[in-house]
């Protein structure tokens, strides 16, 4: 007796006596499980490979370093124990997670956030941060992608975007769902800085990928209005840049927000929504 499956829909039997040859044919019974692709990074075992590949390469690269700068604008941060709060100005940009927390205040607001959740920032503003989860064992890995303005504004004009410009002021700094086709990039991102080949020539494509998808991602409208001038949070951000870069001048509020085009009150309004702080 020989069992035969044709294309995993149909079974033939054959069995052979004395005389005869005789062959039966039935329909394959099969389950509704569902095939894995290994390629999908929507694939739960995927995003579990992803992340253990980033935890993996980011302690490698941090061994002998608490801090590591690979390649012009990222950073590899590691910390072996939570640390105290440290004082320091957020930067534009995204920062992720491959494993432990951290918490950062900025004015009235409270964000943490870890590897299931990235940290975008749009504008520079003074903060405080601590580590609140890391171990020896299990230290906290995480990276920092600076996003230039220039670069933003690049892959707006090249996936014809320039003429979203919403106009409502949104917050500085927000704590949002890490989806996996973002996820997916980051970790190519930190894979290519492992070769001098392809850091040069693929990092610069998955920097302007990570920002393609921030754009077509949940807090697309956050950062349009972080890079485009004519929006209320673009004005903030331009007021926030000539106050740092001119602290030794002084300037009235009413002056500031007639140079932005804004009533003393709608200033007061948008630099709080924007920065969670008082001008």
């Amino acid at each position: 007796m020989i069992w035969l499956m044709l294309r995993g829909r149909t079974t033939l039997l054959i069995t052979k006596t004395s005389r005869n040859l005789h062959i039966s044919c039935k329909p394959t019974t099969t389950t509704n499980k569902r095939e894995v692709n290994p390629m999908n990074p929507n694939e739960p075992s995927t995003v579990e490979a992803l992340r253990l590949e980033l935890v993996q390469r980011l302690e490698r690269a941090t061994r002998d370093e608490n801090f590591v700068v690979p390649t012009n604008g990222l950073l590899f941060v590691r910390a072996s124990q939570p640390t105290d709060r440290i004082h320091g100005v957020t930067h534009r940009s995204l920062c992720v997670i491959a494993q432990g927390a951290k918490e950062i205040l900025i004015g009235d607001g409270r964000f943490r956030y870890d590897p299931d959740h990235y940290l975008l920032a749009s504008v520079e503003l003074p903060m405080t941060g601590k580590v609140v989860e890391a171990t020896p064992t299990r230290p906290y890995l995480a990276l920092r992608l600076d996003l230039e303005p220039s670069l933003v504004g690049s892959v707006l004009l090249e996936a014809g975007q320039v003429n979203l410009q919403p106009k409502e002021a949104t917050s500085a700094v927000v704590v949002s769902k890490l989806d996996s086709c973002l996820f997916d990039a980051v970790v190519r991102l930190v894979r290519a800085t492992e070769s001098p080949w392809e850091s040069r020539l693929l990092i610069p494509l998955i920097k302007r990928e990570i920002v393609f998808r921030l754009l077509m991602g949940e807090q697309r409208a956050r950062l349009l209005n972080n890079v485009t001038g004519g929006s209320h949070s673009g004005r903030i951000a331009e007021a926030i840049n000539q106050l740092r870069t001119n602290l030794v001048q002084t300037k009235s509020i009413e002056a500031l927000a007639t140079e932005m085009g804004m009533s003393v009150s709608g200033f007061h309004h948008h630099f709080k929504a924007v920065t969670n702080m008082s001008p």
